[in-house]
């Protein structure tokens, strides 16, 4: 990327800027300066002179909020590409033999936090003297570490030497470097969590399985995040498609839609009357499938740009997404029987394939039937020829059935062998005790 093209699109705003020393840093590598904040009014006016187009804003940050810096910078929340400053580092300075958080300046980095959540930037850079890292048995730097995490940021922290950097002095600093996993699919940051890492976002929406070459997007890349869908626009998908009878003459999108003694669906797509009412809705789930076992060390691997000795193993529960979302799904689908509507599982090809074969229910193209209420419409992937090396969801079919037939074929599906299970039995009662 030109230093050109980054200047137009990268944005800074800069917290404790003083007289703009580490806003200047970034100006020359690149970024615009939108807005700088300082107590220090004469700091300000060489601020000003020095970082032309940037807004100052004079006083104590504690009299600032984030609407201060939207109003200022002309952004609203998310957009802000870099939050970055250094809270008055006095309090923590092994220099200071008073140092220590009984100092009320060691307190602002709280409010370098309050900023951060309220503006919520994708980067954030914090910089200050090491001494940071031991004041008051390291509270401080343990503190601001804990609240970026909680905000959904990954945090690196990294001590740097001035002297390596041209300049003739031997300085130390200790800087903090916190990302925001956004999720290129919804533009915001990603929600999926580890339960090893829960405090930090785990972007892994996508997973290969077998181990034939070449493979295949259509049958061996797996989906494992709801969230890539969204790289399409199913909902475009579900009006055009799936929708019964005359297209929704005002169509809105209710996320998260929840309800006691129903549960919870990912979308309603409601056509709003003139009064205000709602007529004609559909409801929309996204299903994924979840990892057994684990790609964690794949995943470290990638973000370390290293490669592992051995491939990791993992494995796909196809058994949850049977047992557990079409047990909800017929449920659901009988609630939208009643209330004359219908209910789309969004889900990949792979995952539907899986649940006809073993539950091979009566099925029908003809989705905008009054049998109908619940509908599969299914993606694989593809490459993504604008993108090279990407993939992108390809609707792959659309089709229906009804709760009374998919509870059924599930009910009533030819059974085992008996003499399979007696076998089992006398297995199992051969076991010493």
């Amino acid at each position: 990327m030109s230093r050109k093209k980054r200047a137009n699109s990268l944005t800074v705003i800069d917290l404790f800027c003083g007289a703009g020393g580490l806003s200047e840093g970034f100006r020359q590598a690149g970024f615009r300066v939108l807005v700088g904040n300082d107590v220090d009014k004469f700091s300000g006016m060489t601020y000003t002179a020095t970082h032309h187009g940037a807004v100052f804003l004079a006083g104590p940050i504690q009299s600032l909020s984030a609407v201060d810096f939207f109003w200022a910078s002309k952004l609203r929340k998310g957009e802000l590409d870099c939050l970055i400053g250094g809270p008055p580092c006095q309090a923590f300075s092994v220099y200071n033999h008073q140092r220590g958080l009984h100092d009320e300046r060691s307190n602002l980095f709280r409010e370098y936090l309050r900023i951060v959540d309220g503006l919520m930037p994708k980067w954030v850079v914090m910089e200050n003297v090491t001494g940071i890292t031991s004041a008051g048995g390291g509270l401080a730097m343990r503190e601001i570490v804990d609240g970026l995490s909680e905000l959904g940021y990954n945090v690196e922290t990294r001590i740097l030497r001035a002297e390596q950097y041209g300049v003739a002095q031997e300085r130390r600093r200790i800087f903090l470097l916190a990302i925001a996993w956004e999720s290129p699919f919804i533009g915001t940051r990603c929600p999926k969590r580890s339960t090893s890492y829960p405090d930090e976002p785990y972007p892994v929406c996508s997973i290969w399985r077998g181990n034939n070459e070449p493979l295949n997007p259509s049958d061996d890349l797996i989906c494992v995040c709801p969230k890539r869908f969204h790289a399409v626009d199913f909902l475009k998908d579900v009006v055009e498609y799936c929708w019964p009878g005359v297209p929704p003459d005002n169509p809105r999108i209710a996320p998260e839609v929840k309800m006691a003694g129903f549960g919870n669906v990912d979308f309603v797509i409601a056509d709003m009357l003139p009064n205000g009412s709602v007529g004609q809705f559909l409801s929309v789930e996204l299903q994924a499938i979840d990892i057994t076992g684990s790609v964690r060390k794949a995943y470290d691997a990638l973000r370390r740009v290293e490669q592992l000795d051995r491939r990791p193993t993992y494995g796909l529960n196809w058994d949850n997404v049977y047992k557990r979302y079409i047990t909800q799904l017929i449920r659901k689908g009988y609630f939208h029987h009643h209330w004359k509507s219908k209910i789309v599982a969004v889900i990949q090809e792979q995952i539907y394939r899986n649940i006809v074969e073993r539950a091979d229910f009566m099925r029908s193209s003809n989705v905008k039937s009054e049998t109908v209420n619940i509908i599969f419409m299914t993606y694989r992937f593809d490459h993504d020829h604008l993108r090279p090396g990407q993939f992108k969801p390809v609707l792959a079919r659309v089709e229906g059935t009804s709760h009374a037939n998919l509870q059924q074929a599930i009910l009533y599906k030819e059974p085992p062998s008996r003499d399979m299970f007696c076998r089992k039995i006398a297995a199992r009662l051969s076991v010493p005790k």
